[in-house]
C-alpha cells in the first residue's frame, strides 16, 4: 500500500511516488477546461446554487464525469486514499 498523502502549505503532495505532481495537475487542467467542466471543479457552480431539476441533473453527470476522469488517472493505491475526500468535487 502506498504511504498516505501529504502536502505543503501550499496544497502541493509532498510524497506523490515520484511522480510529477505539478505536470498531472496541468494535465487535469486542461482537460476539465477543454470539457468545460472548471467551473464546477473549482467550486464556482454548487449544486445547492441551482434553481432547476435539468440544472441539477446537469451538474451531477459532470460531477460523476469528473470522478470518473480522476479517478481512471490516478493509480488504485492513490484512488482509496483520495475517493471519499469532500473538498472539490
Amino acid at each position: 500500500m502506498a504511504k498516505p498523502l501529504k502536502y505543503t502549505a501550499d496544497g502541493i503532495s509532498k510524497n506523490w511516488d515520484e511522480r510529477d505532481w505539478q505536470t498531472y495537475k496541468w494535465a487535469m487542467k486542461t482537460v476539465f477546461q477543454e470539457k468545460k467542466l472548471t467551473e464546477i471543479v473549482d467550486g464556482s457552480i454548487v449544486k445547492s446554487g441551482l434553481s432547476t431539476v435539468e440544472k441539477k441533473e446537469e451538474f451531477d453527470g459532470k460531477q460523476t464525469q469528473i470522478m470518473r476522469m480522476v479517478g481512471t488517472s490516478v493509480p488504485p493505491d492513490t484512488l482509496h486514499q483520495i475517493r471519499d475526500k469532500t473538498t472539490g468535487t
